[in-house]
């Protein structure tokens, strides 16, 4: 059945930690190109080093399905509310940017392969809105 290889274990994959699977947002390429701008500003407002996301990973978290390893009930309602912009090595507290704002036209699948930044796309269901 294909849901039952979907969800098999860590090891059984390769993979040596939690392989989440949830649905997931992606902004419109205007709203991706605000997002990235605004990422761009926090790394010069902070002085980060790192790389804001690429504009095809940007998505939002919506819910999860199999999350594979223990997490708060707070990191997990974080997740759900947030675009991550940008990883550093440096520490930077949270703080609300301007909102990125698209009409939603389809839901996404997604499997993120635990330590190697890759996404698997599992399935996307058009929501029915026109282009």
């Amino acid at each position: 059945m294909a849901q039952e290889r979907l969800l098999r274990g860590a090891s059984e994959r390769g993979s040596s930690g939690p392989e989440p699977i949830y649905f997931a947002l992606r902004p419109e390429p205007s709203a991706a190109d605000a997002a990235w701008r605004r990422a761009w500003a926090q790394r010069a407002k902070h002085g980060l080093s790192g790389w804001p996301v690429a504009r095809p990973r940007l998505h939002v978290s919506l819910q999860g399905l199999c999350d594979g390893a223990d997490a708060s009930d707070e990191l997990l309602e974080r997740t759900r509310r947030a675009m991550t912009l940008l990883y550093d090595q440096a520490a930077a507290d949270p703080e609300p940017v301007e909102p990125v704002q698209w009409m939603v036209r389809e839901i996404h699948l997604v499997r993120s392969v635990f330590g190697t930044g890759r996404r698997i796309a599992l399935g996307r269901w058009n929501l029915g809105w026109p282009q």
